[in-house]
């Protein structure tokens, strides 16, 4: 076999692996779902093991939450929260407008996680549309 068939060769095989997820020359990339409030709702109730994921400062939380979220206002408890969790966990995010979600969002997606959705417009949306929140001492 002379060598420019061989190098062929080895670029066939190379590609066929690569396609078939064995070699990691171009994982596809993972994406951010975003999320209507519909959709988002739907979403909450559709999943069995998500976890809700409020990222709003602490100044804009007003002491409301979609029913089961936990509170999560800084990078640092993000990172402790997600240390704690299978990477193939649902994560469902959201903050007051969306702006401060996709920015976790976007840790989310580097750090690993498979599933990510963030409520587009945020939680002033949320409550302007009348989906349920849950008030909280």
């Amino acid at each position: 076999m002379n060598q420019n068939r061989k190098v062929k060769y080895k670029l066939l095989i190379l590609c066929l692996l690569n396609g078939l997820g064995f070699v990691g020359l171009s994982q596809p990339k993972k994406a951010v779902i975003q999320a209507s409030n519909e959709e988002f709702a739907n979403l909450i109730m559709e999943y069995s093991n998500e976890i809700i994921i409020d990222v709003r400062d602490t100044a804009f939380y007003n002491n409301q939450i979609i029913q089961g979220a936990i509170l999560v206002p800084t990078q640092a408890q993000l990172n402790q929260l997600v240390d704690s969790l299978d990477l193939d966990t649902p994560l469902l995010v959201y903050c007051s407008v969306g702006i401060r979600s996709k920015k976790a969002c976007e840790v989310l997606v580097k750090l690993g996680f498979k599933t990510i959705i963030n409520l587009e417009k945020g939680l002033d949306k949320w409550r302007e549309k009348q989906f349920p929140v849950e008030t909280i001492p």
